[in-house]
């Protein structure tokens, strides 16, 4: 139960940390960060059809 505990306390404690206004969560996603989301994606469906067709 000890765990449990020190588990709860420590997600209390991350959510009022991101609940803060001055919390930065990360650099913003820019159009190279898109680029390479959408390549990946793509790549990934056509493996996918790929191994379904062969």
């Amino acid at each position: 139960m000890k765990n449990k505990q020190e588990l709860y306390k420590a997600i209390a404690e991350k959510t009022e940390q991101m609940d803060d206004p001055d919390f930065i969560s990360g650099p913003s996603l820019n159009k190279k960060d898109a680029i390479a989301i959408a390549v990946i994606a793509l790549i990934s469906v056509i493996s996918l059809v790929w191994g379904i067709l062969i």
